[in-house]
């Protein structure tokens, strides 16, 4: 009986898992559609394969969010440094909110290991 009751609790714990709604791949390699976090306006996601973190380019991207005014946080989601950054909320104007993909994306585009999901 227990271990049939494992069985079926470990059945649960992996169809949760897989039921998360995960960002979907895009014509564009850098761009996601859909948030891991339902409160992101936009995320841009740091990734490390054995070194770290693209440094020059998260400098970057936190510089730019600050220039623009634009609330963010960081989330580590990793051991080597693996950063989520979370934009909290966008401009209302559909121009603004694509300029700053636009312009994001050319800084995403300079780094290794990073992408940008949006809603």
């Amino acid at each position: 009986m227990k271990i049939i009751q494992h069985a079926l609790f470990s059945l649960f714990v992996v169809g949760a898992c897989y039921a998360q709604q995960l960002p979907l791949a895009t014509k564009d390699p850098l761009i996601y559609k859909g948030c891991v976090d339902s409160a992101c306006a936009l995320e841009i996601s740091f990734a490390s394969i054995g070194s770290g973190i693209d440094g020059t380019c998260y400098v970057k991207i936190e510089h730019y969010l600050k220039k623009k005014q634009l609330k963010y946080t960081a989330k580590s989601i990793g051991r080597e440094g693996e950063t989520r950054l979370c934009i909290l909320q966008m401009p209302q104007s559909k121009k603004h909110k694509h300029q700053i993909i636009k312009d994001l994306r050319k800084i995403l585009i300079q780094g290794q290991w990073v992408s940008m999901n949006v809603p």
